[in-house]
């Protein structure tokens, strides 16, 4: 089962992915952007970009999703 993330950053861009059900993540930007990684089992988020930027975060109980990159870039949503 795979469930859509739906996500926007600081400065409104939309991106948009999937959780498979083994915890992989993929995340595309409306500039055909890629980032990937992986959902830990204490619901921690580690994600990395094309230029390999570490982005980390959260997945909460409620199913929303926050996230920061090392700009200190702010990127919130859920699961849908």
């Amino acid at each position: 089962m795979t469930r859509k993330i739906d996500l926007w950053d600081s400065e409104s861009n939309y991106l948009w992915g999937s959780l498979k059900v083994d915890g992989s993540i993929e995340i595309w930007d409306s500039e055909s952007n890629f980032i990937w990684g992986k959902l830990q089992p204490d619901g921690k988020i580690e994600l990395w970009d094309r230029d390999s930027n570490y982005i980390w975060g959260k997945l909460k109980a409620d199913g929303k999703i926050e996230l920061w990159d090392s700009e200190s870039n702010h990127i919130w949503g859920a699961l849908k």
